[in-house]
């Protein structure tokens, strides 16, 4: 038994309004007089949309049991048939329910937690691992001292080659994942400026050439990332302005980070005691 598709029912478009601030809920009446002659033509696009998702999804044992299309303003579509806007389940899956009158096991995004988990111990692990071999140390060297480094016999070239590749291999894990929780990446959500501000501020704010500083980072301005976003959403930038307002009383002040902060108040009151 296959889920029946009602090609004329309307449903719910969410389209976000900057005004409010948050996605808002459109029923028909509201969309039409909003769009007026598009807006059938609007609708008509996003059911081919889904129907064409859903038929190919269908040839792969996948049921898209419904979906939502959130846009801006002008209806340009940021989030289409992903986890987060949609229901899948497995075909087998929905057949049998259906016979035994149960709820169906729908695809849900906790497997994505546990894997990022793993993938975050298991790159904590590694580095701490490499950071007491040979090699960890000619990248110590090399960060510490280029020209040194090659006077003493090291290799720099080959050392930062070995670097970028194990950064390159740990990234693009971590974009696989990223690829297949959103089953959507275009070039701006993933190398654009606000990623690369936000990757580069994690580890100087944790504490620079430690194990635990890009983490202790991430646990620090996910936060206040999430809350920069809500308080100065109608202003465009302004959460990056924050960003560089914090790493510049950072180098100035914590120029080892938190951990640096930690240390040295450790080391101050261990003194002290002593």
């Amino acid at each position: 038994m296959k889920p029946e598709i009602n090609k004329t029912s309307f449903g719910s478009i969410t389209v976000d309004h900057e005004e409010i601030g948050h996605d808002i809920n459109y029923d028909e009446a509201a969309f039409f007089d909003k769009h007026g002659k598009n807006g059938h033509q609007i609708v008509n696009m996003l059911m081919e949309a889904y129907m064409t998702a859903y038929t190919y999804a269908e040839e792969r044992g996948i049921i898209i049991l419904d979906t939502k299309f959130e846009g801006d303003y002008d209806m340009l579509a940021d989030e289409v048939l992903t986890p987060d806007s949609s229901r899948f389940c497995d075909t087998l899956d929905w057949t049998k329910a259906m016979e035994e009158g149960r709820e169906p096991q729908f695809m849900d995004k906790e497997p994505f937690y546990f894997i990022t988990l793993w993938m975050m111990v298991g790159s904590l692990y590694l580095v701490w691992k490499m950071e007491g071999t040979r090699m960890g140390l000619y990248f110590l060297a090399t960060r510490e001292d280029h020209d040194a480094s090659e006077a003493l016999g090291v290799d720099t070239f080959k050392v930062q080659m070995v670097a970028m590749g194990i950064s390159a291999g740990m990234t693009s894990m971590g974009g696989t994942i990223y690829a297949q929780y959103l089953l959507y990446i275009d070039p701006d959500s993933t190398f654009g400026l606000a990623n690369s501000v936000e990757i580069m501020l994690r580890p100087i704010i944790g504490g620079p050439g430690t194990i635990l500083g890009p983490l202790l980072g991430s646990v620090v301005l996910t936060p206040l990332s999430e809350i920069t976003r809500l308080a100065f959403q109608s202003y465009s930038g302004v959460h990056l302005m924050i960003y560089g307002l914090i790493l510049v009383v950072v180098i100035m002040f914590l120029p080892d980070g938190i951990i640096g902060l930690v240390r040295n108040v450790f080391y101050k009151m261990r003194k002290r005691v002593g």
